[in-house]
């Protein structure tokens, strides 16, 4: 894993890069500020009339835990298969549970 080139927002951590098949990935602090209440980029998108999504966790951590991790299976109805899958969602329910779903393959998603 590479170092980082940026400072962490959250405790000052350092950030670092995650290698995936031979491709070196760091977190983009700039798009990724868009996210982050308070940041100047989260700021200008609120006055030019857009509500990004807020994360709150950290991203750098994120990233070194889950990029390129397969993490199941999704079935594509149209195609009747499985296909791996690296996405997934966190379905919470009203007594407290919770559960996560494989999703769609990126690749998937872009034709």
């Amino acid at each position: 894993m590479g170092k980082g080139k940026g400072l962490g927002l959250f405790d000052g951590t350092q950030g670092s890069g995650v290698n995936v098949n031979g491709q070196n990935y760091e977190i983009h602090q700039g798009k990724q500020d868009k996210h982050i209440e308070g940041t100047r980029n989260h700021e200008q998108e609120l006055r030019q009339g857009r509500t990004p999504s807020l994360l709150t966790a950290d991203a750098h951590t994120l990233l070194r835990e889950f990029a390129g991790r397969t993490i199941g299976q999704h079935f594509c109805m149209e195609r009747g298969q499985f296909f791996e899958t690296t996405r997934f969602k966190i379905h919470y329910d009203s007594s407290g549970g919770a559960h996560i779903v494989p999703t769609c393959p990126d690749w998937m998603r872009r034709r």
